[in-house]
């Protein structure tokens, strides 16, 4: 008698990304400002474990409801943008049949992002916000306030 053993369906739900606390205590997401930190998250939803992503402009519109233009603006403005004298996205044109442009981007290790358990984030050393307080500190705080 055989025995069949059930594959596993691997949908969108159990695929995640990982945006690391670093992200928002070095000061990286609020120096990014709404609409950029949504923008590297959804290209952050199409990347592999290496960071490389393709989406289309289109796709990026329809996945997060911006005008392919506006895409295209805050794409650039991520590419521009650099932590620590790095990049925090990278891309690079690629040629078209149809004419138009299409980018291949990567999504550093410097963005505080990651996809699966290998995915890897960079330290930032100069971190954006100029008076660190400490996590245990404020968790200290915290503590003290809810108790008296």
């Amino acid at each position: 008698m055989e025995q069949q053993t059930e594959k596993k369906v691997i949908t969108h739900e159990d695929i995640h990304h990982k945006v690391h606390l670093s992200m928002f205590t070095s000061g990286l997401a609020k120096e990014l400002g709404a609409t950029k930190f949504f923008v590297l998250n959804a290209l952050a939803s199409y990347m592999k474990e290496d960071g490389f992503c393709h989406p289309t402009q289109e796709q990026m519109a329809q996945r997060t409801g911006l005008t392919a233009k506006s895409i295209r603006k805050h794409s650039k403005e991520l590419c521009e943008l650099e932590v620590d004298g790095k990049p925090v996205l990278k891309r690079v044109k690629l040629p078209s049949k149809n004419g138009h442009t299409n980018y291949a981007y990567n999504v550093m290790p410097l963005s505080q992002l990651s996809k699966y358990k290998g995915g890897r984030v960079e330290k930032i050393q100069n971190s954006f916000v100029e008076e660190t307080v400490s996590y245990e500190d404020e968790l200290a705080k915290a503590r003290q306030m809810m108790r008296g």
